[in-house]
């Protein structure tokens, strides 16, 4: 059974500047290996928020979990970037091919094609095949890994971009701690108390349709709430108290 991975990387600095970064993937060793070329800082710690056996399921939850963290939500689901019909983008390429000639000046340099004549249809789609595949494997792997690296490469070594960066992050990380504190504020202010029990933040939460586990999030949050009473089981709750 496939199980996708909803992983979490706080450090990964974006090309503008912004900070974090949420995905899905079912290969997470190599996905986290891409993103360290591919960040313009380095970074050591991820983590798993989530894991679905359900492409579909992981692919809303990874565009909620995006919104929720206050990151840039992603223009394509990971549903539709994996969606692509290879053997379908095989044919396009090929078909490219062949209207630019590129069949054409094949044949002329090589000869015949698996035994038929350069302008033979049956051999021209065979090519278009295998050179629509071999295209889509350099675009998407070899070509756009290398140039992501070289550009931060470059970018790295021009003057200020470092301070530049930190700067970018600094604003970035400010900024989307303000918003998940103003969530969470949104969130204490339904409760019509100043004193509530853990029942009432989960219910609160619910009516915000936010992850299951986001009211444990609110309550650690000591600049909000604080602790005023311990308790043991569901008819001695705990108490809390907010205190912005």
């Amino acid at each position: 059974m496939i199980l996708y991975k909803i992983y979490h990387i706080p450090d990964f600095i974006h090309r503008d500047g912004s900070k974090g970064k949420i995905g899905c993937s079912k290969n997470l060793e190599q996905r986290i290996r891409r993103n360290k070329k591919l960040s313009y800082g380095p970074f050591d710690f991820w983590e798993v928020l989530e894991t679905h056996n359900d492409k579909a399921t992981a692919s809303r939850r990874e565009k909620e979990l995006q919104e929720e963290y206050g990151y840039a939500v992603d223009g394509k689901s990971y549903l539709e970037i994996t969606s692509i019909d290879t053997v379908s983008a095989g044919k396009i390429g090929g078909k490219i091919r062949k209207e630019s000639g590129d069949i054409g000046r094949l044949g002329k340099k090589w000869g015949k094609i698996n035994g038929q004549s350069k302008n033979s249809v049956e051999a021209c789609r065979k090519m278009g095949k295998k050179w629509g595949k071999i295209n889509i494997k350099k675009i998407t792997h070899e070509h756009r890994k290398k140039g992501a690296k070289l550009s931060a490469q470059t970018r790295m070594q021009q003057p200020n971009f470092k301070s530049h960066i930190e700067n970018m992050t600094k604003k970035s990380v400010e900024s989307n701690i303000q918003k998940r504190i103003n969530k969470m504020k949104s969130i204490l202010d339904t409760i019509p108390t100043k004193q509530f029990i853990t029942k009432d933040i989960r219910k609160s939460c619910y009516n915000f349709d936010v992850s299951d586990g986001y009211w444990k999030r609110i309550l650690r949050e000591k600049s909000l709430v604080k602790q005023i009473h311990k308790g043991t089981n569901q008819f001695n709750p705990s108490i809390y108290e907010k205190i912005y």
